[in-house]
């Protein structure tokens, strides 16, 4: 104890400044704590080991056993997910950077990487196992059974360095909203994220079946109503429910409008957002005439037809739940779009544009 006191002492009175200062006194209990944290794991290696130590039978360390970790594995389960964590919001380089700032941990970024790849494939190794058992004929937990679910999907394009493209495909699902002062959580999520489409339905199509009940629950789905995120895609996903009802994104529903008819007036733009939302098909048919009528080549005239071909095709999907009677649930669809940024900052930092 004297020891340790007088080292102390010795580090604040030489150190020059305050950053300097902590610094090595940070070291120093970092240090100091891992040595004594060594000593007493050795200590309970020793204990273990009499335990399952038999005459006859190779070696093993007991305590790697009990705490998951495997033979040549440097870093333990929880410093892995820790890792994970900080790795999904920056770049490799600066989650290096804050683990050998903050910890005693000396770590480069390609280790990060290679972190981030192992936890993808026990990730991986442990849905596989839940589907086998799935297969096998058991279910792992009770099935759930909320009143809502949500459910949206949707691709994004990425670009690599060699010019190449590439797509993700997405699907994620919530159960609610818990309000937290001036900003909302999801609950009940799960995401999903393939580069093939096909494994992505069938990923999310297994967790359903794996984890939900959903014959008695109204589920709401959202999209762009591009390729492979149509209402039929959900329906196949979604199996038996109690009710489905798909909504068209109302974000691409007002791109798609910009970008058909940007060459008329407000005045005629706004009288066509207010039919939408009425969700009346004569005013919205009467705009669209009115729109036709004053284009002045025909190029504009086809814009406004193929314009007239998406809303009609969508009709049934573009109404608002109060429109559908579904005004007592939280509107949560349309939180798909904003979680791309997961994804999209993940993979543009590291190279991909």
């Amino acid at each position: 104890m004297n020891n340790t006191l007088a080292e102390i002492i010795n580090i604040v009175k030489t150190t020059t400044n305050n950053i300097d200062r902590e610094d090595t006194l940070r070291k120093y209990f970092e240090a100091k704590t891992c040595r004594m944290v060594s000593e007493a794991l050795e200590a309970i290696d020793r204990e273990l080991a009499a335990q399952y130590g038999k005459d006859g039978e190779a070696s093993i360390s007991p305590l790697d056993k009990e705490l998951g970790i495997h033979r040549y594995q440097r870093y333990s389960a929880y410093f892995e997910y820790q890792a994970a964590q900080i790795a999904a919001k920056t770049v490799y380089r600066t989650t290096a950077m804050a683990i050998n700032a903050l910890t005693p941990v000396t770590i480069s970024h390609q280790q990060v990487g290679n972190i981030i790849k192992h936890v993808g494939e026990r990730y991986a190794e442990w849905e596989k196992e839940k589907e086998q058992q799935q297969d096998k004929g058991g279910h792992i937990t009770e099935l759930k059974k909320p009143e809502v679910l949500y459910i949206e999907g949707d691709g994004l394009e990425l670009k690599e360095q060699k010019g190449k493209h590439m797509e993700v495909h997405r699907f994620q699902i919530a159960e609610g909203v818990k309000e937290h002062k001036n900003r909302r959580e999801l609950v009940g999520t799960h995401y999903i994220a393939d580069f093939d489409h096909r494994k992505a339905v069938k990923a999310m199509t297994d967790y359903l079946s794996m984890h939900y009940d959903l014959s008695k629950t109204i589920v709401m789905s959202n999209s762009d109503g591009g390729s492979g995120y149509t209402q039929s895609v959900f329906a196949e996903i979604l199996g038996r429910t109690k009710r489905h009802e798909h909504f068209m994104d109302s974000y691409h529903v007002n791109k798609k409008i910009k970008d058909r008819i940007a060459w008329v007036g407000k005045e005629l733009t706004n009288k066509l957002h207010n039919a939408l939302r009425g969700h009346d098909w004569g005013k919205v048919s009467t705009v669209l005439d009115t729109v036709q009528s004053q284009a002045q080549d025909d190029s504009q005239v086809e814009h406004t037809e193929k314009l007239r071909a998406y809303l009609e095709r969508n009709w049934a999907f573009l109404s608002n739940m109060r429109q559908r009677g579904l005004s007592n649930y939280v509107k949560l669809i349309g939180t798909c779009e904003s979680n791309h940024r997961l994804y999209s900052y993940r993979m543009k930092k590291q190279g991909r544009r």
